[in-house]
């Protein structure tokens, strides 16, 4: 189990809400963490509350804009000068909704992810000479599924993104070359400032989900980096219910297509294998399958 004790962590989003709870975790564990925000004010006033808590030496604070590549540069270099050592994590935590507009919305969300994620292999990648370490990318189950109006589609084209980096770069061999691990954590709507009053009356009202605690995210968050492989995807839907993994499609789909190929041969389905034609079909078909049980399980969650 990778424990947060004597880890240095760099949160994005973290002057309140869920950026805020995993900070408050992490170093009530131990670790060490470096606050970022655009929000100046609440910024300053989460790093005086979490001092007071947890000690001066433990935790700082760096205006940052996700979105500016050398914003997040200084950031880093900020993190790294006042724990006089490397960063250890990665946490890409800051979001918006689609309600500041479709560019800004990507910006953030998907924009600001690329930038800290490609700083982080910059840093950490043991190729390029560094230590190796985590990034844990915050997706929604918005990535998931589709968007119920024009308007939210950013968000939910944002978040997919997420999804699909993460499991992108979490392959085994890119952990080997950069001994990196990522992971992505995809709660449903949590009670942050996220929620406006709008959103809030859809889901008590027509959606089956359950608005979630942000302490219940917080402990789906440490699960997820205590125990979780490199390019996991984990769901929380429901404080009740456990964490639940998302299959990575290289390594739990496509081996079942190829191994389903190889059963409708031996029942008579002779050249199935060897013909493109034919396996493409068994492909279709297995798609078709699988993404069937993939709604229906959701529909049953939420």
């Amino acid at each position: 189990m990778i424990e947060f004790k004597d880890k240095v962590f760099l949160v994005t989003g973290s002057a309140r809400g869920l950026g805020k709870g995993f900070s408050r975790e992490i170093l009530r564990q131990g670790g060490y963490v470096m606050l970022s925000d655009v929000l100046l004010q609440e910024g300053h006033d989460t790093l005086i509350e979490l001092q007071n808590d947890f000690g001066e030496d433990n935790v700082g604070y760096c205006f940052a804009d996700v979105t500016d590549l050398n914003s997040f540069q200084n950031l880093w270099f900020i993190a790294e000068k006042k724990f006089n050592r490397p960063v250890d994590v990665l946490v890409n935590n800051a979001g918006v909704t689609h309600q500041v507009g479709w560019r800004k919305c990507l910006d953030v969300n998907l924009k600001g992810v690329m930038n800290g994620t490609n700083l982080a292999i910059e840093k950490m990648s043991t190729e390029n000479g560094g230590l190796g370490g985590h990034v844990v990318n915050i997706g929604s189950t918005g990535g998931f599924v589709t968007a119920p109006d024009k308007e939210s589609a950013s968000y939910f084209v944002s978040k997919a993104g997420v999804v699909t980096l993460t499991r992108s770069l979490g392959s085994k061999s890119f952990l080997k070359e950069s001994n990196i691990r990522f992971l992505c954590l995809c709660p449903s709507y949590a009670d942050t400032n996220f929620l406006d009053t709008s959103i809030r009356k859809y889901i008590q009202e027509q959606s089956k989900l359950q608005i979630l605690t942000v302490a219940a995210v917080v402990q789906g968050f440490t699960k997820l980096f205590q125990t979780g492989e490199s390019g996991r995807v984990s769901i929380l839907v429901k404080e009740q219910l456990p964490l639940m993994d998302w299959p990575n499609y290289e390594e739990n789909v496509l081996l079942p297509i190829l191994l389903g190929a190889r059963l409708l041969n031996k029942f008579g389905y002779k050249g199935i294998v060897g013909s493109k034609e034919q396996l493409a079909f068994c492909f279709a078909l297995f798609m078709l399958v699988y993404m069937m049980l993939r709604f229906v399980i959701l529909y049953m969650i939420f």
